[in-house]
């Protein structure tokens, strides 16, 4: 069941999702992960590329983005121009 530990009223059953599906096993379209290796350059951000391309045959299904650190011993990124939350100990 996924559900929250404390809350057992919201579970949902898994049952339906662990048989084969009634619609056929035709596979319609891969899953892919066009950012994972990630293609870009260490100071960018890999993006899905959800708009697709005016020219398909040197369109890639991702865009690589200008990102900034998340702070000098980060490793993370962040857009550049994101507004971001820091957490904060008080």
């Amino acid at each position: 069941l996924l559900s929250p530990i404390d809350d057992p009223e919201r579970c949902i059953p898994l049952h339906r999702y662990l048989m084969p599906s009634s619609l056929g096993d035709s596979i319609v379209e891969e899953v892919i992960h066009p950012c994972n290796p990630n293609p870009c350059s260490s100071s960018n951000i890999c993006r899905v590329n959800r708009k697709g391309c005016a020219d398909l045959s040197s369109c890639e299904p991702y865009v690589c983005e200008p990102g900034c650190k998340l702070g000098e011993a980060s490793e993370f990124l962040v857009q550049q121009g994101a507004r971001i939350q820091v957490p904060t100990h008080a």
